[in-house]
């Protein structure tokens, strides 16, 4: 387990009678913590009647050495006996004999269950329990030195993650060394009539005086056997026993926990889950384990909370470890999984995350998308293409999907035919979604230059939805680009801002299109500032307000915009990145500073290649005729050239200033 206590929590169970399934419920819950994967030592201090001890006898058909054999041999050996200082620390095994656990309760690999008997239990057994006499040892002052010793060399071992102790009924000397030197936390089996109540009562008070401090000590009662029937008077005695386990505590008690009557359990020592893995028994068991756990802060929760903090401290391999215990104890967070993966896309740790929630939500529709956005930053593309198709081939009808892939397709890997496939398919599948339809119409005109279809379908979209403030902001813009009605383009722009004033994107494009064609600047102006205070980290139009601030000749808040738009676009590779990185050097030639790294991210850019859009530059090189040499203004009219069109980099290349220019990784800084 390698929880970050200091050791493993020794957990006693303790009745004041026997009778009352206290071995059994041991020996289950140990069991149970094995099929977790939890190394668990069972060790039976009930020396006067041993019960896990028989356990091992029955498995291997001998009698193995236990606790009486490892006190008796330290008297005898002393500094060579395997409890001494110095001793090997694993020493103490050999008084241990593990028990197997079958596989059918087996749930994580890695569990093993040890008993420590109470001693070989032969024809001497008897002598040799008078021979160690715990009741001189603790007169003389030596049993507790004792105890505390083999605890220690049990806890340096680093051999379990849970030791669980049976302790002996009564008053006896050995079940006050399991609880008040050994145990941590205890649980206490009883049976519901007055003898076994009161007898119980009278040991938790004296237990509490003898207890330094019983605030840490965490005690959970058990009332068993529970017969069927009879559930008034079983209620009746249940609420007898809370209130005077209380009265004698000092704390409210609870009998949360309850183990109903099973013939068998008169009859048989073998643990009752290795038989059944259902029923009221097997429920009951698991109750006490889940409680043993919760002790040790070792639930869901606790592992969960342990992720958390290693996620806050950057160790990714424990926050890892820590959700893989939580999820085999039933509850990891998929939640908080999926936030820490969404965090850690483009970054190294995002594969651990993401093969973590693999193997607890399965290859799911969020799981592929967040993969696909990870693939993205880091422009990956061949994965990207790979976890869509295998999102599509999943979800074949759904349109979003198939149009958000059309457009990668088209964008990104430069496949028009299949990317319009894509999108008639989502067509068909809702023939009046405008924005489908206006996808469609937008592939056409860019892509296969079909303007006369691309307009009926703007057309067509805008029929079905004249209040969709979208597709009118696209036929305008098709008719501004396209067909030059430039009167009837600024109309439908109006109309659109009107339909949705607070869409950055259409007041942007409404702003480009009076700055580009209309030469109104203060409409324009106040536009981009208005479509920046709705989304101030919009790459594009933080990079077109910068172009039109150049071309106003507003040098230094174009600065401050180009510098802005360059931090939400430089980990990309697309036409936008381009645009920052030409103004960036425009406005440093313009002041006569070195534009060299500007130009070698577009040189980057240019080798890398990347899907171009409608844009014009034309104000921006008027305002570069004026500043810059006539070689100077070549090459930027050029580059202006080369990031509208492929095909245009040819030609760049010949210019000798630009042979110049070594191409450099896109970074923060410009």
């Amino acid at each position: 387990m390698n929880s970050p206590s200091k050791g493993p929590p020794f957990i006693v169970f303790y009745s004041f009678k026997g009778g009352v399934g206290r071995s059994m419920a041991l020996i289950n819950v140990a069991a149970i913590l094995a099929g977790r994967g939890r190394r668990v030592l069972a060790i039976d201090l009930d020396l006067e009647a041993p019960g896990i001890s028989y356990l091992l006898k029955q498995e291997r058909g001998d009698a193995a050495p236990g606790f009486i054999d490892l006190l008796l041999d330290f008297f005898l050996q002393k500094s060579s006996s395997a409890i001494a200082l110095g001793s090997n620390p694993t020493a103490f095994l050999d008084y241990t004999r593990e028990l197997p656990v079958p596989k059918k309760i087996v749930r994580k690999e890695g569990g093993i269950l040890r008993i420590m008997p109470a001693g070989k239990v032969d024809s001497d057994y008897e002598k040799r329990r008078q021979k160690i006499d715990l009741h001189r040892l603790y007169e003389d002052k030596k049993g507790q030195p004792l105890m505390a010793r083999l605890r220690e060399v049990i806890v340096a071992s680093n051999e379990f993650d849970y030791v669980l102790i049976d302790s002996r009924t009564g008053f006896s000397d050995e079940a006050g060394i399991s609880i008040r030197d050994l145990g941590d936390h205890l649980f206490i089996l009883h049976g519901l009539n007055r003898q076994n109540i009161e007898g119980t009562a009278r040991f938790v008070e004296q237990l509490r005086r003898s207890l330094e401090d019983s605030q840490k000590m965490e005690i959970e009662f058990v009332a068993s056997p529970i017969p069927f029937g009879e559930d008034d008077l079983c209620e009746e005695r249940i609420k007898a026993a809370e209130n005077r386990f209380e009265e004698v505590w000092g704390k409210p008690v609870r009998l949360r926990h309850q183990i109903p009557y099973h013939p068998r359990l008169a009859l048989d020592e073998e643990p009752a889950i290795f038989r059944r893995t259902q029923g009221a028994l097997y429920d009951a068991y698991m109750g006490l384990e889940e409680r043993v756990r919760s002790m040790s802060h070792d639930t869901a929760a606790d592992w969960s909370g342990r992720a958390q903090a290693a996620i806050r401290t950057k160790d990714n391999v424990e926050a890892i470890r820590c959700f893989r215990e939580a999820d085999q104890l039933g509850g990891a967070p998929e939640a908080l999984i999926s936030s820490t993966c969404y965090e850690a896309r483009g970054e190294s740790r995002f594969y651990d995350y993401w093969r973590l929630l693999e193997e607890i939500s399965g290859r799911s529709r969020y799981w592929l998308t967040l993969g696909i956005n990870h693939f993205e930053r880091l422009k990956d593309h061949e994965n990207v293409e790979k976890l869509y198709r295998e999102l599509v081939q999943r979800n074949p009808d759904d349109g979003n999907l198939l149009v958000t892939f059309a457009w990668f397709l088209r964008r990104v890997r430069n496949r028009p035919d299949e990317s319009e496939k894509l999108l008639r398919r989502a067509v068909e599948l809702e023939p009046k979604n405008g924005w489908y339809i206006s996808g469609l119409a937008t592939l056409l005109w860019r892509s296969g230059g079909r303007s006369d279809e691309a307009e009926k379908l703007y057309r067509h979209a805008v029929l079905l939805d004249p209040k969709d403030s979208h597709t009118i902001s696209l036929l305008a813009t098709f008719l501004w680009y396209e067909r030059h009605q430039y009167d009837q383009a600024e109309e439908l722009f109006q109309q659109a801002l009107d339909l949705d004033p607070e869409d950055y994107d259409i007041t942007g494009r409404f702003a480009n299109f009076l700055w580009l064609v209309r030469g109104k600047y203060l409409e324009a102006d106040r536009l981009y500032l208005r479509a920046l205070a709705v989304r101030p980290d919009d790459g594009r139009n933080l990079c077109n307000y910068a172009g039109f601030l150049l071309s106003q000749k507003r040098l230094r808040p174009a600065e401050q915009m180009i510098l802005r738009a360059w931090a939400m676009c430089y980990p990309r590779a697309d036409q936008i990145t381009a645009e920052v990185a030409f103004y960036r050097g425009l406005q440093l030639r313009s002041e006569h500073k070195p534009d060299g790294l500007a130009l070698s991210y577009l040189r980057h850019l240019f080798d890398a290649g990347f899907p171009r859009m409608l844009w014009s530059f034309d104000e921006v090189l008027r305002f570069a005729g004026e500043k810059l040499s006539a070689d100077t203004f070549n090459l930027y009219r050029n580059l202006a050239h080369s990031i509208l069109d492929a095909d245009k980099v040819a030609q760049l290349r010949l210019l000798p200033q630009w042979k110049e220019i070594k191409a450099q990784p896109l970074r923060v800084d410009i």
